[in-house]
């Protein structure tokens, strides 16, 4: 997944602490370039991922896209994909998956900060 045709993915888990009772259900929420978009400017659609994520073998035990428009009517601009991730993040936060894992390679070694993030957006660490 190269930067240069996806945005980092957000990914929301159901608990707090996944790796205590895996395979994690979680879902993985980013934006993505449309292969066949033709604007240069508005191509960018959602793309959202529920799975079972199993923390000691680093795989997807099972995972569906859930999300990801194949028509060019469907893309945005990059700004507007954005908002398309934040708001799709409140709609899971909504369901119960609102807690987060951020990488953070300055801080080992624990590579990952943890927030939970309210329905407002709001992330509070943990």
């Amino acid at each position: 997944m190269g930067l240069d045709k996806n945005t980092i993915p957000q990914v929301l888990y159901a608990v707090p602490e996944p790796e205590s009772d895996p395979p994690s259900e979680l879902y993985t929420i980013n934006a993505t370039v449309l292969d066949n978009a033709t604007d240069p400017v508005k191509r960018w659609v959602l793309k959202e991922v529920h799975g079972y994520w199993d923390e000691q073998t680093k795989k997807f035990l099972n995972q569906a896209t859930t999300i990801l428009p194949n028509d060019p009517k469907h893309a945005v601009s990059i700004d507007d994909a954005y908002k398309q991730v934040a708001a799709q993040v409140i709609v899971r936060v909504r369901e119960g998956f609102k807690y987060q894992r951020e990488w953070n390679p300055m801080e080992p070694p624990h590579y990952f900060d943890k927030f939970e993030i309210d329905e407002n957006g709001k992330r509070t660490k943990y």
